[in-house]
């Protein structure tokens, strides 16, 4: 398995592709600095290959990071990607958050069955926590 690092880019205040997977990845973790003298808001989308960004799949919203200051997300349960998913961002205030993704590859395996489920609102016993 490799790890690596994604160069690290500015958010704008429209969609902005974080991390976008061209193999099968786990995404360890991910840094947002605010280079600004004023508090901004993230949003943070999982989006599998095809799908657009909506409430469905938002998994941070309007999240505050003070002004000059970093917000880590590192979690236990790591996002996993398939080729095409990714991890979509938008910023109160275009240009001043930067974000840098650690990263893993994962082995290609037809028994290693992982990536990103359908959003639903919980609550819901219909409905299926994964498709």
């Amino acid at each position: 398995m490799e790890f690596g690092l994604t160069s690290g880019k500015y958010i704008d205040s429209i969609v902005t592709d974080v991390c976008v997977a061209t193999s099968k990845i786990a995404l360890l973790n991910m840094h947002f600095c605010n280079h600004s003298s004023s508090d901004v808001f993230i949003s943070l989308f999982a989006v599998k290959n095809g799908n657009s960004y909506s409430d469905s799949n938002i998994f941070i919203k309007l999240f505050k990071i003070y002004a000059n200051d970093t917000f880590s997300f590192s979690n236990k349960e790591k996002f996993m990607l398939n080729p095409g998913d990714k991890i979509i961002a938008i910023c109160s205030v275009p240009n001043v958050v930067n974000v840098v993704c650690s990263l893993m590859g994962m082995p290609v395996s037809d028994t290693l069955l992982f990536g990103l489920g359908e959003g639903v609102q919980l609550g819901t016993s219909s409905t299926p926590i994964y498709t």
